[in-house]
């Protein structure tokens, strides 16, 4: 399993390896107070990519898009995150708590993983099943009983017809 943390809200939960994955230590934070396996800053997006997405934060799927690819380049070091079979936790100093790199790279790693079922068109759907702990492979079962119904109302199922109250009263 793979968990999400926020540096200024760390949770109870401390199982499995915690590593820190922001290019820079966040301010006013003790290295001892996270109690970190590792500190992995390769994974963060490139500086550059970090000033773009500041100047077009409304860009959240380009913005997934393009760290999706920076992250393809960078193999040899997600690569032994994917392999591990223990919980891993990524912790971040991100503001935003759905629309981060953090969300991205959960979901990258859990591609990786194939624990992903189809891929979720929407970014911000992507970011807000992750922070509700829906799986992918969850999701894909929410969306085939979706598209079953969908299915259902197209091909002309009868309908229940409706219930009308006569009064007895003339």
């Amino acid at each position: 399993m793979i968990r999400i943390e926020n540096v200024r809200h760390p949770s109870k939960n401390r199982s499995g390896s915690r590593y820190l994955i922001d290019r820079m230590w966040p301010l006013g934070v003790k290295r001892d107070a996270l109690d970190l396996d590792g500190w992995v800053r390769e994974l963060a997006p490139s500086d550059t990519l970090l000033a773009w997405f500041t100047d077009k934060h409304r860009q959240f799927g380009e913005f997934r898009k393009r760290y999706f690819g920076e992250l393809g380049k960078k193999r040899a070091l997600w690569q032994p995150l994917v392999e591990r079979g223990e919980d891993i936790t990524l912790v971040h100093d991100a503001i935003h708590p759905l629309l981060n790199h953090a969300t991205l790279l959960k979901e990258f790693l859990l591609l990786k993983k194939d624990l992903a079922g189809p891929r979720v068109r929407s970014a911000k759907k992507a970011a807000h099943l992750v922070q509700r702990g829906i799986t992918p492979p969850q999701a894909k079962a929410q969306s085939k009983r979706q598209h079953t119904k969908r299915i259902l109302r197209k091909s002309g199922e009868p309908k229940k017809p409706a219930l009308r109250f006569v009064s007895a009263v003339r």
